[in-house]
């Protein structure tokens, strides 16, 4: 059997950590579709919001990426990723970036989701290294990035409601 980059033989572990790590987009637009189709105009308005800043959110991680470039686990170690990937840039994870930035935005229109987001995030953080994709710092600096790029950004769309609207 095949090892993982930890060592390990692959298991149905590898196959829950492969899907924890591609499944998340999905995770976050169902949970967000639902909220949309059950919420009133408030949830609708901070639920297209939440998704403009997780697009700016991971824009902004990719442009990091091309800016400052770290090996990604498989190129710097030689070992082989549980699914494959480009060997762009490893930091920050965009994945991280946007998951975490959606997960602030839908806790804001509903805690419950919110909570079931933060679990999410915190497994997608873990699965990411653990697939090969990304290193510990990788994904700690994508969700300060996602989480700072929410913040930010709380302040520029009163700004941009008041001019247009």
């Amino acid at each position: 059997m095949a090892k993982s980059w930890f060592g390990l033989k692959k298991s149905y572990l590898d196959k829950v950590m492969v899907y924890l790590s591609l499944g998340g987009i999905y995770f976050y637009w169902l949970i967000m579709l639902y909220l949309f189709f059950t919420g009133d105009l408030k949830v609708k308005f901070y639920l297209f919001k939440t998704g403009v800043v997780g697009l700016i959110a991971v824009y902004l991680a990719k442009y990091l990426g091309k800016r400052y470039y770290f090996p990604r686990p498989f190129v710097e170690k030689g070992i082989k990723p549980l699914y494959p990937h480009a060997a762009d840039s490893s930091f920050p994870s965009d994945h991280v970036t946007g998951a975490v930035a959606l997960t602030m935005g839908i806790w804001e229109v509903s805690k419950a989701a919110g909570i079931m987001a933060l679990v999410y995030v915190v497994f997608l953080m873990i699965s990411r290294i653990y697939v090969g994709h990304h290193y510990l710092r990788d994904v700690l600096a994508g969700a300060f990035l996602g989480g700072f790029v929410y913040y930010l950004l709380q302040f520029v769309f009163p700004l941009l409601i008041d001019i247009f609207v």
